[in-house]
């Protein structure tokens, strides 16, 4: 009997977890479906995709797939193209298979390809056709380097500064000016993008903005990585502002209720010095929500990541 216990709590705890997953899994499918059921509620969804076939027949035109066809049997060929790359997308479904079929391509991460044509609004080097998973692994890293570092700054300051304020500054100005400014967090991350673009780009004209180097690169390794520093300025500063306001207001309002326990006092009244008590009495236990907090937080700011 006592032997199976632990076998029993394993696999108590392992069907838990599955069960976890599953509803997870099926929470996300769920999601993703209805989302799909919403933009493609006046067929939406349905006029877009049919302006995706038409630019991509537009391009293979352009890209000369059509030259070997004989002129009177031209149009043919095309209706033929048009016809397989509907076929491909699914829009000859009916309406519920076709809201499946959407929804399963993007779970799988079978976004499509998108045609960039040669018009004025896209620069040179843009215009091509080109796979959406291309493009979005292309310009990941970059991605992951400045949500890191803003992720990381904020981590690496917040805790502190929200550990300082409920301590040592309750009431000081620097404790109302952090609860002044936390609706500043409310804001998209790429609205404050654009302002700090719009005051140090346009209005001082002291950082770029956009791109990751220069127009003519460095002649060091380390002068590159100056540059790629200072073009991460912007887009760090709109996540790092978008988010620490309300995380150190938070924080500092759970760690000040922590402050004010009797063991606390009892440390204190003991001599202990402030940065002993506030690692020891304040910080240590309110650790794991700060780093559970902190976590939740990253993923729901995630989804502004890609527009800024």
């Amino acid at each position: 009997m006592i032997a199976g216990k632990p076998s029993r709590t394993v696999f108590s705890l392992g069907f838990y977890l599955l069960r976890r997953v599953f509803v997870l899994l099926l929470t996300i499918i769920d999601g993703v479906y209805i989302t799909v059921l919403i933009v493609n509620l006046e067929g939406s969804l349905d006029k877009a995709v049919r302006r995706q076939v038409n630019r991509q027949l537009r391009w293979m035109e352009r890209d000369g797939e059509f030259d070997d066809v004989r002129p009177e049997l031209l149009q043919g060929a095309k209706n033929k193209a048009r016809w397989r790359l509907e076929q491909e997308v699914g829009l000859w479904l009916p309406s519920g298979q076709r809201n499946l079929r959407w929804t399963l391509n993007a779970l799988t991460f079978q976004w499509g390809r998108a045609v960039f044509e040669p018009v004025g609004v896209y620069p040179s080097y843009i215009v091509g056709n080109y796979e959406v998973n291309e493009i979005i692994l292309q310009h990941f890293p970059n991605t992951l380097l400045i949500m890191g570092t803003a992720y990381l700054l904020t981590f690496c300051l917040g805790i502190p500064l929200s550990l300082y304020l409920a301590s040592r500054r309750q009431g000081h100005w620097l404790d109302r000016l952090f609860t002044v400014l936390s609706p500043i967090s409310s804001v998209p991350s790429w609205v404050l993008g654009i302002l700090l673009v719009a005051v140090f780009t346009i209005q001082l004209r002291l950082l770029p903005y956009g791109g990751k180097y220069d127009a003519l690169p460095a002649e060091t390794w380390y002068g590159n990585v100056a540059v790629v520093a200072k073009h991460m300025i912007l887009p760090v500063l709109s996540a790092f502002f978008a988010i620490i306001f309300q995380l150190v207001y938070s924080w500092r309002t759970l760690l000040t209720i922590y402050s004010t326990e009797d063991y606390v006092d009892l440390a204190r009244a003991k001599g202990l010095r402030p940065a002993r008590i506030e690692r020891r009495y304040i910080l240590r236990p309110t650790l794991p929500f700060l780093l559970t907090s902190f976590a939740l937080t990253l993923v729901g700011f995630w989804q502004m990541t890609a527009a800024l």
